[in-house]
């Protein structure tokens, strides 16, 4: 690929992404999906669309890795909060819905469990983000305890990349 400057770089991508058409060539596509592998550059008209497959960070630092097949969800989450533990993710994805919506859950080691509900979107920068909420239940030590072990709150996660 030729050697451009960062800014006309960025613009030929959106050029690229953005346009009416789809690109044209291979090499058009392919910095299409190098600057942003999770947009959909093969659509005519061209509409760029969100693929929740690949490493995601969020505004605490927390990271995940989920890989999409059909409408399931598999994958990892790292959390960056509190005492620090990496688990298995599992969980949905409204396959062949664009932009999709997604619902997915951790079990923490200690007998706690994290689930999240949302959607992608893609910006007008053409970056993506999963836009969330969540709700974290701990165990409770009896039922006096019960509505202090759940937590709510949202989280937007922004695409990092492929592991």
């Amino acid at each position: 690929m030729k050697e451009v400057p960062e800014a006309r770089m960025e613009e030929e991508i959106q050029g690229v992404c953005m346009e009416e058409e789809a690109p044209q060539t291979r090499e058009e596509e392919n910095v299409c999906m190098e600057k942003s592998p999770v947009m959909s550059c093969d659509a005519t008209p061209m509409e760029c669309s969100c693929n929740v497959t690949g490493h995601w960070r969020n505004e605490l630092g927390s990271d995940m890795q989920l890989t999409a097949k059909d409408s399931s969800l598999q994958g990892w989450y790292k959390t960056a909060v509190g005492t620090i533990q990496k688990a298995a993710l599992t969980g949905f994805v409204s396959a062949g819905v664009q932009p999709p919506t997604v619902s997915f859950s951790v079990l923490w080691k200690e007998g706690g469990c994290t689930s999240w509900v949302g959607q992608c979107f893609v910006l007008p920068t053409g970056d993506c983000v999963l836009k969330t909420i969540w709700m974290l239940r701990s165990v409770a030590e009896g039922p006096d305890d019960n509505w202090t072990s759940t937590r709510v709150g949202a989280d937007t996660f922004s695409f990092v990349g492929a592991c």
